[in-house]
C-alpha cells in the first residue's frame, strides 16, 4: 500500500509541467528568527559563553534587520543597495572584532570562507550533480532501501531541474524566483513525507535544523 501510494504521489509530481507555489501559510522568517539561528551557529562554532552569545545576538539582530530593510526598498538602484549592504557588513565586522578575541575572529573568518566556497561550488554544479549530492547525503543519513533510493533520486533530479529553470529565468524578479523556489521545496517536502517513514522524515528534519544536511528549504 505504501509503495502504490508513493508511486502515485511521485508520478503526479513528476508529470507536472507547471511550477506550483505552495505557501502553506508559512511566512518569511523574522529578523529575530534569522538572527537567533545565525547566533546559535556562530556561538557553537566559536565556543562562546552565555554573556558573549547574548552580545553577539544583539549585534546579529541589528545586522539582519538592516540588511532586510535595505533589500525591501524597491526604489534603490542595484549599485546603491550593494554599497549600503557592504557598509552594514563592515560595521558588523568591526563589532565582531571588538567582541571576539583575535583567535576567535580568525576562526570566524575561516568559517565564513568555507561557507562562501561551499556556496560557490554548489552554484557551479549542474542540477544533476546537486541532486546526486543531495541523494547521497540522504542515503547515508537515513539508510534508505533500494525502492526509496529510486524514488528519492527521481524526485531530487526533478526538483533541482525545476529550480535551475527558475534561477535562469531572466523575466522573473529575485523575489518571484524565491517565491517559486520555496513552492517547489514545499512540494518536495510533501512528497518526501510519502516516500520516507515517519522516523526517517523526522531524522531528515532534525539534520536540516542542525545544519548537517544541505541548506535548502525542506
Amino acid at each position: 500500500m505504501k509503495t502504490l501510494k508513493s508511486l502515485a504521489v511521485i508520478g503526479l509530481f513528476l508529470m507536472s509541467c507547471t511550477i506550483v507555489v505552495a505557501q502553506e501559510g508559512k511566512q518569511e522568517k523574522s529578523p529575530e528568527e534569522k538572527a537567533e539561528r545565525m547566533t546559535e551557529k556562530m556561538s557553537n562554532g566559536l565556543g562562546l559563553d552565555e554573556k558573549r552569545t547574548s552580545e553577539l545576538g544583539v549585534l546579529n539582530l541589528n545586522f539582519v534587520t538592516e540588511i532586510m530593510r535595505i533589500k525591501s526598498e524597491e526604489s534603490l538602484e542595484k549599485e546603491a543597495r550593494k554599497s549600503q549592504i557592504q557598509e552594514i557588513r563592515e560595521t558588523r565586522n568591526a563589532g565582531l572584532k571588538s567582541l571576539l578575541t583575535e583567535e576567535e575572529y580568525a576562526k570566524y573568518e575561516e568559517m565564513e570562507a568555507k561557507k562562501i566556497a561551499e556556496h560557490k561550488e554548489k552554484k557551479e554544479m549542474t542540477p544533476e550533480q546537486r541532486a546526486e549530492k543531495h541523494t547521497a547525503k540522504m542515503i547515508e543519513l537515513l539508510d534508505l532501501n533500494d525502492e526509496q533510493i529510486e524514488q528519492v533520486t527521481a524526485l531530487n533530479i526533478k526538483v533541482e531541474s525545476k529550480i535551475a529553470v527558475i534561477k535562469n529565468d531572466v523575466t522573473m524578479t529575485d523575489e518571484k524566483k524565491k517565491e517559486f523556489i520555496k513552492g517547489n521545496r514545499q512540494d518536495q517536502k510533501r512528497v518526501l513525507r510519502v516516500i520516507l517513514t515517519p522516523e526517517q522524515f523526522e531524522t531528515l528534519q532534525a539534520a536540516k535544523k542542525e545544519g548537517k544536511h544541505h541548506g535548502e528549504e525542506y
